[in-house]
């Protein structure tokens, strides 16, 4: 299940931001239209290849950040039938936890609020895994719930009247 795509972060987070927390180590900053453009399969002729290899490293970065969120948020609502107003929620945790991914844990304190919103989305799952916090509703079938089927009763009060 794929709640977010990169597209997805660009808009909640802007290309300067990605840019700024995925340059690679020992590379100049990146250009966020470059990034961008990347990102969303853009032409990129205009930039040279130097700064072109840069950003498909940062691309990478944030694939392997999107891929991880959809794991965790797809986990959550495997076998559910979301309505919409439910994926925009999971989409929106699922975009903070990739968020979080991309920066280096290390640098964020505890009161930052990239890191409030990582734990707040990361409690939010760990509340519906639990089912104390409610997404979606299960297909039928796979409540967990005995199901059975049986013919017509041969034996009845109105049957066995003459016996």
């Amino acid at each position: 299940m794929t709640l977010i795509t990169p597209a997805d972060l660009i808009t909640a987070h802007g290309p300067r931001e990605l840019a700024q927390i995925t340059t690679p180590e020992g590379v100049a900053a990146l250009d966020p239209a470059l990034l961008e453009a990347t990102l969303l399969g853009a032409d990129r002729a205009a930039w040279p290849d130097d700064q072109q290899a840069a950003a498909d490293l940062a691309a990478a970065t944030i694939a392997a950040a999107l891929e991880a969120a959809n794991a965790m948020t797809a986990r959550v609502a495997a076998g559910r039938l979301l309505s919409d107003a439910e994926e925009r929620l999971l989409a929106t945790h699922a975009t903070d936890i990739a968020r979080y991914r991309l920066y280096d844990d290390a640098t964020l304190l505890e009161d930052n609020p990239i890191r409030r919103r990582f734990e707040a989305a990361v409690r939010f799952l760990e509340r519906v895994a639990a089912g104390t916090e409610t997404l979606g509703t299960e297909p039928i079938g796979t409540s967990g719930l005995p199901q059975s089927a049986a013919p017509e009763r041969l034996f009845s009060r109105d049957t066995l009247a003459d016996y």
